[in-house]
């Protein structure tokens, strides 16, 4: 994929047989949502709304960061033949709300399926029930498959505690499906956490190789200019702006994070320092 030009313009021709709402903390190409995703007749919805920067106050750079990778993710999708529907931040038209907007979009395009995976947030999730039961299409949530235990099983778990200690939760969940636990059933180590061990002094740490930055491209730096014009209001500067946007950086610093970082960031996890943004 080219990283040397800016984003494009991305609108759908011709009707739409299931449309496929991804959101900015879905941004995985073999998600359940595209599964029997047909190039011809189905299409990819994605939206930039100012509401949900705005909703609770976001840092720039964090909504740079999600706008970045919303956009690299959507070239990609058209790139691999997909149809792909997106709404700018600065699009005339655009609504601003994450549930008007959505609205406006299955009213324009008349989709005859409206598909979302099971969102990571309580008030989204009700505003898709809301769509479920109003607008005239059929609708399908589909599970959030990234995660290991569905929130039912939490709940099930959670029904008639006086108590909710996540501690708990995390050792059942261990115990049943046998992640850090030896054949007697005991934890590895002989302790459920080494929490007392990971909380040394930032300044005992050791000369630790600095964090791998990628560089700003095109679509980066349209969207720096975007989110500093349209949405002045929200914390946070946005001068020096170094995060993974696409699947390769976020790769790559993994990658770097493992072979230089990791051995010693349990013992530093907890610790801060005036002037430092990484240890």
């Amino acid at each position: 994929m080219s990283r040397s030009r800016a984003f494009p313009t991305m609108h759908l021709r011709g009707r739409v047989r299931r449309l496929v709402l991804v959101l900015g903390d879905q941004l995985d190409r073999h998600a359940a949502a595209f599964a029997d995703f047909d190039d011809k007749r189905d299409a990819v919805l994605m939206m930039e709304v100012a509401e949900e920067s705005k909703h609770v106050p976001s840092h720039r750079q964090r909504t740079v960061l999600f706008l970045s990778a919303m956009r690299h993710f959507a070239l990609e999708q058209r790139e691999r033949g997909r149809r792909v529907h997106y709404v700018r931040l600065d699009e005339s038209g655009n609504t601003q709300n994450f549930d008007d907007e959505l609205r406006r979009q299955v009213a324009r395009l008349k989709p005859e399926t409206l598909i979302c995976t099971h969102p990571g947030e309580w008030r989204v999730l009700k505003v898709m029930h809301r769509w479920r039961d109003e607008l005239p299409v059929e609708m399908r949530i589909l599970p959030d498959t990234h995660f290991l235990v569905a929130a039912e099983e939490f709940e099930s778990w959670a029904r008639g505690r006086k108590q909710f200690v996540l501690e708990h939760f995390y050792r059942r969940q261990r115990q049943e499906r046998g992640i850090l636990m030896t054949r007697q059933g005991k934890p590895e180590g002989g302790r459920w956490n080494f929490d007392e061990d990971n909380r040394l002094a930032f300044k005992s740490a050791p000369d630790i190789r600095r964090p791998y930055r990628p560089r700003p491209d095109d679509i980066t730096r349209e969207v720096i200019e975007v989110v500093a014009r349209r949405l002045p209001d929200l914390p946070g500067r946005l001068e020096s702006f170094h995060w993974p946007v696409t699947r390769g950086e976020a790769r790559r610093a993994l990658k770097d994070f493992i072979e230089h970082r990791l051995a010693d960031f349990g013992p530093y996890e907890d610790a801060m320092w005036t002037g430092e943004t990484t240890v």
